[in-house]
């Protein structure tokens, strides 16, 4: 699905007036009719919907006049805007209309339900008195609807205001803004619902979106094929650097996610003592010993035409001996996938990761990807942009609440993953995830796929367990299912 940004939006929009497929009258109508079946659906009694000077304001009057004519609820506005047309409609129809503060505040206490309709999406100013009336239905802890986004809230970067609404659920016109998928504002969204309101198919084609999010359906078809007629190097000869002494778990997991996934061979380059490790819990794989104090003759010695991919970084140290595997790695043509203690010396070799003609996938959360590029976090979208663009062969996995994905100009954001994930080890298996599909099928598609399978497995396990108690082993073995069912249905 596009995800829009406010002008994107606004393209939308007009072209759908300007080919007078509907008028704004009929856009209003038809999301008025959504958010009563969206209220109607909770059954709850007391209905007060907050409505500001404009557009979202007049959702949320003429869903008052539609609860009122088709529903026995208990149904009150709050509105300032006697000008507005939908104002006069509901005051016609015998809703009661308040706009004394006390009053409202009083009303906040006692609803069941909260409509907020106050901030249209390209405009979060929250000036008297609806700075209050956002503070009264922060305060209430009641049901709180958000029309189209939590007022307060910026549309294209997620930012909030001192004040922003803090929403259960939000509901958007059409399409999902960037805004709300961004932390903070993906917090102040609560579940997010889309709503097609009427917008026409065409408009919504037309208009080219920096952002997208995955579906199930679309991951399917993203997985790489198992062909009937195949062998083991069909689906890609591995070379894992990981681990060292003390960490290596990171290299046990990593391997486990890559053979798990479907890579055809692996072998694993560590530590002697992690070697060891690897040699008496990973018994698929095969293994390098680099030898203390010798790693860059190991390195050095290496035929990497022996395999097809590298992956490099989990558990390995931030040694200098990690500083030379980066490079070599760096200056092979092979595709490439670099997490954790990889990443560390990555900005002294950015000529490198420019030159770059395979695939280069990096993993980072916020403060590796701080390290690495200079960024600012108010803009974070149009930094991996721009970064992209500028590395052409590039993939950046920024990890977080909604893992953003960039690659030459586009942004996929991740919909998938809960807070399970936040636990160490977790990355570990996404590098290992991601490697296993990229050795089968070298594309951005494997990369966008294993983010998504990743994250799902968290999904899955929080249906029947504690969020507190998924560790990466567990998670592995989710993967398995969620690979299973993906194939079959």
């Amino acid at each position: 699905m596009k995800i829009v940004t406010i002008e994107e939006m606004k393209k939308v929009e007009r072209r759908d007036y300007n080919l007078r497929r509907l008028s704004e009258d009929d856009l209003i109508l038809s999301v008025a009719m959504s958010l009563e079946d969206k209220i109607i659906s909770l059954d709850k009694h007391n209905i007060l919907i907050l409505c500001g000077n404009n557009r979202n304001g007049d959702y949320g009057l003429l869903a008052s006049v539609l609860l009122k004519r088709d529903t026995q609820l208990n149904v009150t506005a709050v509105s300032l805007n006697t000008d507005s047309k939908y104002y006069q409609a509901a005051e016609s129809e015998g809703v009661p209309i308040l706009n004394v503060q006390r009053i409202i505040k009083q009303n906040t206490e006692q609803a069941d339900i909260i409509v907020d309709c106050i901030c249209d999406y390209d405009d979060c100013t929250l000036e008297y008195p609806f700075n209050y009336w956002v503070e009264w239905i922060n305060d209430s802890h009641k049901y709180v609807i958000s029309c189209d986004v939590p007022s307060g809230m910026n549309s294209d970067n997620g930012s909030i205001a001192k004040n922003c609404v803090r929403a259960t659920e939000t509901l958007a016109v059409q399409l999902p803004k960037l805004g709300c998928y961004l932390y903070p504002g993906s917090e102040a969204t609560g579940k997010l619902t889309v709503d097609q309101v009427g917008l026409s198919y065409e408009a919504t084609e037309f208009v080219n979106t920096i952002a997208t999010s995955n579906s199930y359906g679309e991951i399917q078809k993203k997985l790489p094929l198992r062909r009937k007629h195949s062998h083991k190097s069909t689906y890609g000869k591995v070379l894992l650097i990981a681990g060292s002494p003390g960490k290596s778990g990171a290299a046990i997991l990593c391997g486990k996610a890559l053979l798990k996934c479907g890579a055809g061979l692996l072998t694993i380059m560590s530590h002697e003592k992690v070697i060891e490790s690897v040699n008496n819990t990973l018994f698929e794989a095969m293994t390098i010993t680099m030898k203390d104090g010798h790693t860059r003759g190991a390195m050095d010695q290496l035929n990497l035409n022996d395999f097809s991919m590298l992956v490099i970084g989990p558990g390995l140290g931030r040694s200098n001996d990690t500083e030379y595997i980066l490079e070599t790695a760096l200056k092979s043509e092979l595709p490439c996938v670099i997490d954790a203690d990889g990443l560390f010396f990555l900005k002294n070799h950015l000529d490198l990761l420019k030159s770059r003609k395979a695939l280069t996938v990096i993993t980072p959360h916020l403060g590796e990807y701080q390290r690495i590029f200079d960024y600012k976090q108010d803009s974070i979208v149009n930094d991996l942009i721009n970064i992209s663009k500028e590395y052409d062969n590039l993939a950046i996995v920024l990890k977080g609440e909604h893992t953003l994905i960039a690659y030459q100009g586009k942004i996929t954001v991740n919909t998938t993953g809960n807070n399970a994930l936040a636990k160490g080890g977790s990355g570990d298996v996404l590098c290992g995830v991601i490697g296993a599909l990229l050795a089968q099928r070298c594309d951005i598609d494997s990369v966008v796929a294993g983010v998504y399978i990743h994250s799902y497995g968290a999904d899955k396990w929080v249906e029947n367990n504690s969020s507190y108690s998924l560790m990466a082993s567990d998670l592995i073995e989710m993967i398995d299912k969620v690979l299973f069912e993906m194939t079959r249905s």
